[in-house]
């Protein structure tokens, strides 16, 4: 497999792999290209070990490489699929503050073929329940500060 090949991911640290065809995520010509093979080739091309997020506000500064993002990516992708039963086209609801957690995990559901559906997660329980309803979500993500909104809604 040639270096520049847009399936090949051996540079990249991906700690435990899972069980992806790479090769179907990256489309083969520019009539083919999705989002989601967008956004793996694009991530894809960067130099494994450079920073793609550093959080300057924690104190000890913890840094996110394209790598690390990569693989933690797959592995989210990977749980979503086989320990929550999602499928392509499913719905998840994302109700998290704008966060690390959050960008990993919306970018898992593009890989996977799951549909994102952020909410604002300062939503009232009227406005969650009215959003809710609309999107019917599969899953709910949530932060363990939105949790009481968030039940409140499927109450």
């Amino acid at each position: 497999m040639a270096a520049n090949d847009p399936t090949n991911l051996n540079r990249f640290r991906i700690c435990s792999p899972v069980p992806f065809d790479v090769s179907k995520l990256v489309a083969a010509s520019p009539t083919n290209l999705t989002l989601r093979a967008m956004i793996l080739a694009k991530l894809r091309d960067q130099e494994p070990n450079h920073v793609f997020v550093a959080h300057a506000l924690e104190p000890e500064h913890r840094r996110l490489t394209y790598g690390e993002l990569l693989g933690t990516v797959f592995n989210l992708a990977h749980g979503l699929i086989q320990s929550l039963g999602l499928n392509r086209g499913d719905r998840l609801a994302i109700v998290l503050p704008n966060h690390e957690h959050y960008h990993l995990l919306f970018f898992a559901c593009l890989i996977s073929g799951i549909v994102a559906v952020p909410m604002v997660p300062q939503m009232t329980a009227q406005e969650g329940s009215r959003s809710m309803s609309e999107a019917m979500p599969h899953v709910v993500v949530s932060h363990s500060s939105f949790y009481r909104v968030v039940c409140e809604v499927h109450a």
